[in-house]
C-alpha cells in the first residue's frame, strides 16, 4: 500500500465507523401528494396495443380514428379497443374504433 499524503488526526473516523448492521427492515420512501391528485389514475389518449407485424402495423388506422373521438372518451374506448383485439382478434376491434370514430366525425 501506498502511503498517506497527510497524516491524520487521532480522533479521525475509521472507515469502519460508518459501516452500520443490517437492518432486516427495508426503509421505504412514500411520496405525499395533495389530496386533489391522489386519487388520479393516468387515463389513456389512445390504445397501448394494435396489430403490427412484418411492416404491416394498424397504428395509422387506430391513431386517425381516436383523433376524432372527444377527450373524454378516449379512455374508455382505448379499454374497449384492447379487450376486443385480445379477446376477439384484430377485425372485431378494428369495427369496433372505426364504428366509434364514425360516430364523431
Amino acid at each position: 500500500m501506498g502511503m498517506l499524503a497527510k497524516e491524520l488526526p487521532e480522533d479521525a473516523p475509521s472507515i469502519f465507523d460508518f459501516i452500520s448492521e443490517p437492518s432486516n427492515e427495508p426503509e421505504v420512501k412514500r411520496l405525499k401528494f395533495d389530496k386533489s391528485v391522489q386519487d388520479i389514475k393516468p387515463k389513456r389518449s389512445y390504445p397501448l396495443h394494435w396489430y403490427a407485424r412484418g411492416g404491416n402495423s394498424d397504428k395509422r388506422f387506430v391513431m386517425q380514428r381516436m383523433s376524432v373521438i372527444p377527450k373524454e372518451l378516449k379512455h374508455q374506448v382505448s379499454i374497449e379497443y384492447e379487450k376486443l383485439i385480445h379477446s376477439k382478434g384484430r377485425k372485431a376491434a378494428n369495427f369496433y374504433l372505426n364504428d366509434a370514430a364514425t360516430m364523431y366525425r
